[in-house]
């Protein structure tokens, strides 16, 4: 008998990993429709000096890059869909960035957690206790409609949740483009 990562081969059947299949499916469809992670958020000095390293360690080029005057940052994005990285340079030093840099110097700043409604993820978060940084909702990097929650009340990581476009996520069943 083999035994792998501690199961034996003769349980795991193909009838048995289909059982487990269609138990499991539902349950990550039910959670992916309430989040999924959008993003790493990396606060970096530079990210002419950065991105190389990045591209080379995830193995693929830039997707973009955009500026979001409102949050004083510059934005170099890795991969698209769910799960991307983004380099964040301030173009402020008195940016949330800017400051993060000064006080905590690179490394990671945010994470990022796909909504399908910001407005009722917001009510959730701040049922449950999280402060939200002001203001409560504004424009973030594709103008999509993001929040953060204060890190005093995340566990000590700031949380942006942003709601993501309806057509965003296909649902269970239908393809991805390409």
């Amino acid at each position: 008998m083999h035994v792998v990562a501690g199961f034996s081969h003769q349980y795991l059947t193909p009838a048995r990993l289909f059982a487990l299949r269609t138990t499991l499916l539902p349950l990550r469809t039910r959670f992916h429709s309430v989040f999924s992670l959008d993003h790493l958020a990396i606060a970096v000095r530079s990210l002419d000096d950065s991105s190389p390293f990045w591209a080379a360690l995830l193995g693929r080029d830039e997707t973009g890059r955009e500026e979001v005057p409102s949050e004083g940052v510059r934005v170099a994005f890795f991969g698209e869909g769910d799960g991307r990285v983004e380099l964040l340079e301030p173009t402020d030093p008195e940016s949330g960035v800017g400051r993060y840099l000064e006080t905590r110097g690179p490394g990671l700043h945010h994470v990022c957690l796909s909504v399908p409604d910001l407005d009722a993820a917001l009510d959730r978060a701040e049922d449950a206790g999280a402060e939200t940084i002001p203001p409560r909702i504004r424009e973030g990097a594709g103008g999509r409609r993001v929040a953060f929650l204060h890190p005093s009340s995340a566990d000590g990581v700031l949380v942006e949740l942003a709601e993501r476009e309806t057509d965003e996520v296909p649902r269970p069943g239908e393809a991805r483009d390409g």
